[in-house]
């Protein structure tokens, strides 16, 4: 599959501005085709296990993403039931379930493919009433805000999701945290993995560790995320009707992050691998990852502070070594974050 499509990974070494992120998206948007609703038990498979969806004049791949879509959709494990079977008895079953199949989806098509039986790819396999928030549109708005020249720190596109982590102005140096910048950080799946996430950053510059910003109001709650909004409806609109006012007086935020940074660096934890635990498990995410922290990037900066644990949660060498998917270093970070909101004397200490 075409590399831009199927995933582009930012690093600090390739650095892009706002307005270059935003042609590269909008290149890749363009390759999408209309959307097809139809009821799945009218699309068939041929012999190469390529899709043949009715209203188009093409036959279509699945990606990883969209098997794993078709899998729920049918109620079974694509892989694993086919592990030994022959093409011809994977298209049979196949084309017996799809017969069965009594729901109605909407296909997200692209003419991208890596096969060479194919005429393009299925992105995703969505509900009828799903609605795409094109990440070139909300970028492009974005740069009216805060600049079209603005410095991406981040940008992962994969399959199924996009995230960018976007400069809010040059980096600032704070003690105890490093020299960091204030960003906006964005999310968004147009294939039907996640829904359209809009929240404040900080981005340490010596090594690309990402923080939630730790702004809490006053019932102890996250005030960081600024637009949340699923596929639905008018979604494009209402996403980009809030964005002027979502990037408006937001410095107070920021200001209350910075002091709950400093106050985590003096803040002692008597057992970090009980915090790690505390803040994996917190991110949804296996136990083990808690004592392979400790061992990797604890290990590496061990401060016996709540500031030490979040620095080890989100750092991003560690991150990379491990395999970690973007969906578990966005939960991470959350949940650091969170975690820099407890009070002192909680248990977890």
């Amino acid at each position: 599959m075409n590399g831009l499509f199927s995933h582009l990974n930012l690093k600090p070494s390739n650095p892009l501005t706002l307005e270059a992120l935003t042609n590269k998206l909008r290149e890749r948007e363009l390759h999408y085709l209309p959307d097809v609703t139809i009821p799945l038990n009218e699309v068939r498979v041929d012999d190469n296990l390529n899709l043949i969806i009715p209203e188009t004049d093409r036959t279509f791949a699945l990606n990883g993403h969209s098997k794993q879509q078709l899998n729920s959709l049918l109620g079974f494990r694509y892989d694993k039931w086919f592990e030994s079977a022959e093409t011809d008895v994977k298209r049979d079953e196949l084309n017996t379930r799809l017969k069965r199949a009594s729901s109605t989806v909407k296909f997200r098509l692209t003419d991208y493919h890596d096969s060479a039986t194919a005429d393009g790819t299925v992105a995703g396999i969505v509900t009828p009433g799903f609605q795409p928030i094109n990440d070139s549109i909300v970028t492009t708005v974005l740069g009216f805000n805060i600049g079209h020249n603005s410095k991406i720190l981040r940008a992962n596109i994969t399959e199924q999701t996009t995230e960018y982590v976007i400069a809010f102005g040059a980096p600032e140096n704070q003690y105890a945290v490093g020299e960091i910048f204030k960003a906006i950080g964005i999310s968004n799946s147009n294939t039907g993995a996640a829904s359209f996430n809009m929240k404040m950053m900080f981005v340490r510059v010596a090594c690309q560790n990402g923080l939630v910003v730790p702004a809490f109001n006053n019932h102890g709650q996250s005030a960081s995320l600024l637009i949340n909004r699923k596929h639905t409806g008018k979604a494009i609109e209402e996403v980009l009707d809030r964005l002027h006012d979502s990037v408006t007086d937001i410095s107070e935020r920021f200001r209350n992050g910075i002091e709950n940074l400093y106050r985590a660096s003096g803040e002692p934890v008597s057992d970090p691998l009980k915090a790690l635990q505390y803040v994996v498990k917190n991110a949804h995410q296996p136990q083990k990852l808690a004592q392979e922290l400790l061992q990797t990037s604890f290990a590496k900066e061990p401060m016996m502070t709540k500031l030490g644990i979040v620095r080890a949660i989100t750092d991003h060498d560690t991150h990379e070594a491990l395999g970690l998917t973007q969906e578990a270093r966005r939960d991470l970070e959350q949940s650091a974050s969170n975690f820099i909101g407890l009070p002192y004397n909680q248990s977890v200490m």
